[in-house]
Parts: structure tokens; sequence; C-alpha cells
């Protein structure tokens, strides 16, 4: 029991005390699971724009269409005949084309053709065929688009970070 206004006045005064803290306990768990979700995200979107990585998925699921050994016997005279191992494509596409072009001759623009609609369609972008353009011509669009698009996103994310951040 209460006996005067001053124990009243007090236990509000507790009570209020423990609310705040409580609100401030809330406050940090909220700003905790949201800088962890910007984390996590930021992740994803950096697995997204791994541009080699998806490069490479989409080189493979071009010449898996032949069959896993056909796949592997290609990669392996890459290596044997062009020095160009898997994980080297990515930086040297030029040379990647000239072996496709050395290995199956006009045939080569079937295998550049299904590797440029993969990697489009990894990227979520609109393929437009020109009639000039070469697999590297099409795979350097994409590798720009890619760049940009990572920038912003790392633009976006600092943003995140300092909302009072200015242009």
């Amino acid at each position: 029991m209460i006996n005067s206004d001053s124990e009243f006045t007090l236990i509000v005064h507790k009570f209020i005390l423990k609310a705040s803290r409580f609100r401030q306990l809330i406050a940090i768990m909220e700003m905790w699971v949201a800088s962890l979700w910007i984390r996590l995200q930021g992740c994803s979107e950096m697995k997204k724009l791994d541009f080699d990585k998806t490069l490479l998925e989409a080189v493979d699921g071009a010449l898996l269409t032949f069959g896993e050994s056909p796949k592997k016997a290609i990669y392996y005279h890459l290596d044997k005949s062009f020095k160009l191992q898997r994980k080297d494509i990515p930086e040297d596409i030029d040379k990647f084309s000239h072996a496709l072009n050395t290995f199956f001759g006009p045939g080569s623009e079937v295998i550049g053709k299904l590797i440029v609609k993969n990697l489009y369609s990894k990227l979520n972008l609109n393929l437009e065929e020109k009639a000039r353009f070469e697999i590297v011509d099409y795979i350097s669009i994409a590798r720009e688009i890619a760049k940009r698009e990572q920038q912003r996103m790392k633009v976006a994310k600092r943003k995140r970070r300092n909302p009072l951040e200015r242009k």
C-alpha cells in the first residue's frame, strides 16, 4: 500500500525510468537487427554482382549443353592449347573467343550466343542482338552495366549508413 504522495511519485518515477530503459534497449536491438539486415543484404548483393563468377556460370551452362564430359574436354583443350584455364576466362575473354572460333569454327557463334543469353539472364539484363556484335562485345557491355550497378549499390549502402550524407 502507498502511504503518501511522495511514495507514489517515487514509484511512478521508478516505473518511468524502467520503461525508458526498456525503450532504449528495444531501440538498440532494432538498430542491431537493422544493421545486421543491411550487412546480410550487402552480402547477397555482392554475390549477385560478382560478375566473373556469373560469367563462368554462364560459360559452364552453355558448354553443358554438350554434356559434362565434353565440357571437361573443352576446358582441358583450352588449358593445353591456349594456356587458358577456366578461372582465367573472365580476364581474357578475347583469348577465349578466339579459342572457341578455333575449336568450333562457325559453330562458335551458336555457343557464344548461348553464353551471352545465359549471362544476360543471370544478370537480369535485356539482350538486344546487334548485327556485327560478337561475344566479346556483349560481355563488355554486361561487365560495364554490372560495374555501374555495383558502384550505385555502394553509394546507396553508404547513404543507408549515413542518411545525412549529401550528394
